[in-house]
């Protein structure tokens, strides 16, 4: 029974620890929750909470550097954009972001603003339509008498 006494005496301040380090009380609910707790009941509560504790805490590590090797791949395969230059859809010239020439100027073609009209997002109309003088408006008929 000394031997038992010991153990409990050893065991008992990291089973109080670790019921006080339990951020949500669960720990604690669960050992008060068992009507007949015994120490080796108490111990394999604890270690049971301590193995899923570490366990968490491996996942969420491995998480978390597999998330931020995903970030880090996608900023290192896309180059910066605020300085290279690209072909601008509003006016058809090269330059960096935000430096773009047509930015505050009226269009001609449908006078809304930022754009030029070589570049116009209205859709042309294509409208079919002939011009024919007047005097080709008139329609003869002939007729073939006997």
């Amino acid at each position: 029974m000394n031997i038992v006494a010991d153990y409990a005496y050893e065991i008992m301040p990291n089973m109080a620890q670790a019921a006080k380090t339990d951020r949500d009380n669960g720990l604690k609910e669960r050992l008060l929750r068992e009507s007949s707790l015994g120490l080796e009941k108490a111990i394999e509560i604890v270690r049971a909470a301590e193995t899923s504790r570490e366990q968490l805490r491996s996942m969420k590590e491995e998480t978390a550097v597999t998330i931020n090797s995903v970030k880090r791949n996608r900023s290192q395969n896309q180059p910066k954009q605020s300085s290279q230059e690209y072909e601008c859809k509003k006016c058809g010239r090269k330059h960096k972001p935000h430096e773009c020439p047509a930015y505050g100027k009226v269009c001609a073609k449908c006078n809304k603003k930022n754009h030029f009209a070589a570049k116009c997002f209205q859709n042309s109309k294509n409208i079919h339509e002939m011009k024919v003088p007047e005097n080709e408006l008139e329609i003869y008929i002939d007729s073939v008498t006997e």
